[in-house]
């Protein structure tokens, strides 16, 4: 079961986290896991959960979504070593940087030849342009498993994929290089396995947590979201989501009945939809926009249930008390109003 809890207070949905501890409380040696997506969310919702708990919160793990996912993903293909992944891109840069004296040497990496000829190399040390370029082909690739697995996917059964323009026609070769020297599929490639085996089968005996927790995200890859989905078949999996106002929602409900779901998935959000949200949701709602397209999912991936659960409260609707309406509850106001802020 996927459970999404959207609210417009991020204290109010620690509270409730909270209160689910309080109602369902864990074993006394195990681990609460909660992902958050930067260091300072778990500094301020372990100070949140203390306040719930009694004043105590003990043996609490704040995993961030990459390790927590990379942990899961290797239990699920029975596999070790989540830490020591060679295509990080820390640790990926150098073999990159030992294949690129053969690799300019193609016809296909003319481009990264004559840009390295701008900055000759001195001897045998390593020059700083040489270590940039070799960083941001690392990234590059970091991010490629991620956001387009099935090009990787492509390259890496020695497949041409998509066209390519012919400057570009490198990052094919030196993928087979890298998949030759490393010996291991980068990260997405395992988990495009891991949702394959979900789909089929149970994952084995305490590889998934149970519930798993993630609080205060605002976007993952969409084949994290994928794994998520996929995982929901076999685990329980709480989302605690802070968002303005459930009108941004509504309007991407509104859009997938438009649109078939592959297409809504595909096609970012075009003119009418900026036209259709207020101002302030147009301008920095579009992120929270496209990660409810993604949580809902075409239904390949979801297989088991989700539910939402709305936790809206008095400030996106009044202000309570005497004294001016602070800004932040008149902008809420409008935007659950459909007014311009």
């Amino acid at each position: 079961m996927l459970t999404v809890f959207r609210g417009n207070r991020a204290e109010h949905l620690a509270e409730l986290l909270a209160a689910q501890l309080l109602l369902t409380p864990p074993g006394p040696l195990e681990t609460v896991q909660v992902v958050v997506n930067t260091w300072p969310t778990s500094r301020w919702l372990g100070e949140q959960l203390a306040v719930g708990l009694g004043g105590i919160a003990a043996n609490i793990r704040y995993p961030f979504p990459g390790s927590q996912l990379r942990q899961i993903v290797n239990g699920v293909l029975g596999e070790n070593g989540a830490d020591q992944d060679p295509w990080r891109a820390s640790q990926l840069v150098w073999p990159v940087l030992e294949l690129l004296p053969q690799l300019v040497e193609q016809p296909e990496a003319a481009s990264l030849k004559h840009w390295l000829g701008r900055y000759p190399q001195h001897g045998s040390n390593l020059e700083l342009a040489q270590w940039q370029l070799g960083r941001s082909i690392a990234d590059a690739l970091d991010d490629l498993a991620l956001y387009r697995p099935e090009l990787l996917a492509a390259w890496w059964c020695g497949e041409d994929g998509p066209h390519l323009p012919p400057e570009q026609e490198w990052q094919r070769l030196l993928v087979g290089r890298l998949r030759e020297r490393l010996g291991v599929k980068p990260f997405g490639l395992q988990v495009l396995e891991a949702i394959a085996q979900l789909q089929i089968k149970a994952p084995p005996a305490g590889s998934l947590p149970d519930p798993l927790r993630l609080f205060g995200l605002s976007s993952l890859a969409p084949i994290q979201v994928q794994l998520l989905q996929a995982m929901s078949a076999h685990t329980q999996i709480d989302l605690y989501l802070l968002t303005t106002s459930p009108d941004l929602w509504q309007r991407c409900t509104s859009r997938r009945e438009r649109l078939s779901s592959a297409v809504a998935l595909q096609e970012p959000f075009a003119g009418d939809w900026f036209m259709e949200a207020p101002g302030l949701e147009a301008r920095f709602g579009r992120l929270g926009g496209e990660f409810q397209q993604l949580l809902e999912g075409t239904g390949e991936s979801l297989l088991g249930q989700s539910q939402d659960r709305d936790l809206f409260f008095a400030a996106a609707t009044s202000h309570p008390g005497p004294g001016p309406v602070p800004l932040l509850a008149q902008l809420q106001q409008r935007l659950a109003q459909g007014m311009e802020p």
